[in-house]
């Protein structure tokens, strides 16, 4: 049982996320409490604006790459609005172009 008392919020945390491991644990534990226990972290997380449970799709580098290509391309070719949306669909997963007289640089935004 999960006892709030008057902790500091990340201590409650901690407890909270040990008693959910013990949970977790438990061999007997039922799919619906398994199930609440994770909408209450995400709940309260969520609060916080803290996303532990949110998946990103992440690229590969091959596919990050060939889009950096096409995107290339389209800017030779002064199809502007080609490449500035291969930049936003690049920007929306997570990398960041930048560039550069050497040609395009890119790297992974940091969450």
């Amino acid at each position: 049982m999960i006892l709030i008392r008057r902790t500091p919020l990340p201590c409650f945390f901690f407890d909270l996320s040990k008693e959910a491991n013990k949970i977790l644990q438990d061999p007997n534990s039922s799919i619906q409490l398994l199930k609440a226990v994770r909408d209450l972290l995400t709940e309260l997380t969520g609060v916080l604006g803290l996303k532990f449970n949110e998946e990103k799709e992440t690229m590969l580098d091959k596919d990050v790459e060939a889009l950096i290509e096409k995107r290339e391309k389209a800017r030779k070719e002064k199809q502007f609005t080609l490449a500035d949306a291969i930049r936003d669909e690049l920007k929306e997963k997570g990398i960041l172009l930048e560039d550069t007289a050497q040609g395009v640089r890119w790297k992974r935004e940091r969450v």
